[in-house]
């Protein structure tokens, strides 16, 4: 099995430190760590997050699958190069959860594929900063009715 399939595996398998393991392998044998994030973390957490929508998955092996793939991005970004984050810096973001809700796993995982894609998202408002953009994350069946009554 090759890297970035172990890398794949440990994503779907809920297993942080085999991600971490694989992610350290990725720099060692200096793959290019955001094609890594782009072409086999984000598909693994969207087949992980597929299987949630269908039932298949249920919110703590979501929450596992995401906790591996932020440690896995963790130690890949150490292997990206300020310059190229630089480059493909996009906006700014403010990434929040609504007052209530008791988990932020959309809003991690957003901020993960905003951070590679070159936004900057922030999950904490900056004081001297206005977002060019802000996105909220909730769990739908909680909280719909009360955001889209609060417009």
């Amino acid at each position: 099995m090759d890297v970035t399939e172990e890398l794949r595996q440990a994503v779907i398998d809920y297993d942080e430190e085999a991600a971490v393991k694989g992610a350290e392998k990725v720099l060692e044998l200096q793959m290019d760590p955001y094609k890594v994030i782009t072409d086999c973390l984000t598909p693994a957490i969207q087949e992980v997050g597929s299987r949630f929508e269908c039932g298949e998955a249920f919110l703590p092996e979501l929450i596992m699958a995401t906790d591996a793939m932020e440690a896995a991005v963790k130690v890949l970004e150490k292997g990206i190069a300020k310059e190229k984050l630089d480059q493909r810096k996009k906006g700014r973001i403010v990434l929040g959860t609504v007052k209530g809700d008791i988990h932020n796993i959309g809003k991690n995982i957003v901020g993960i594929m905003l951070k590679t894609a070159g936004s900057a998202p922030y999950s904490k408002w900056p004081k001297v900063m206005e977002p060019e953009r802000s996105a909220f994350s909730f769990l739908q069946s909680s909280f719909s009715y009360r955001f889209s009554e609060n417009g």
